[in-house]
């Protein structure tokens, strides 16, 4: 492909004809240009996608780590519902030390 462009070119200029090389240098800056809007529109899809996998990536340590903090709480209010109730039992001894 691209040597055929070469040959068309090298043709139009050698040809002396301005206004058909400068029709065909105008359509092919616009191709480039177009090729290029393209390339970027790819790169910034793609940018896009990246930093979503990396937001689901996060979200999901967030809630794994929610999820840890919840069982850490439960295990820590059992502890401590069997350390009041144990505490009950020694305060209800000393409070009536003769009836045990």
């Amino acid at each position: 492909m691209i040597p055929f462009f070469r040959k068309l070119r090298k043709q139009l200029a050698d040809d002396n004809k301005p206004l058909k090389y400068l029709r065909y240098a105008i359509g092919e800056i616009v191709l480039v240009v177009i090729g290029i809007l393209i390339a970027l529109s790819i790169n910034n899809w793609n940018e896009y996608r990246k930093e979503r996998l990396l937001e689901y990536g996060m979200l999901d340590k967030i809630s794994e780590n929610i999820l840890e903090d919840i069982r850490q709480y439960e295990r820590r209010v059992a502890g401590d519902s069997m350390i009041i109730a144990n505490t009950d039992s020694v305060l209800t001894i000393i409070r009536n030390p003769f009836k045990y």
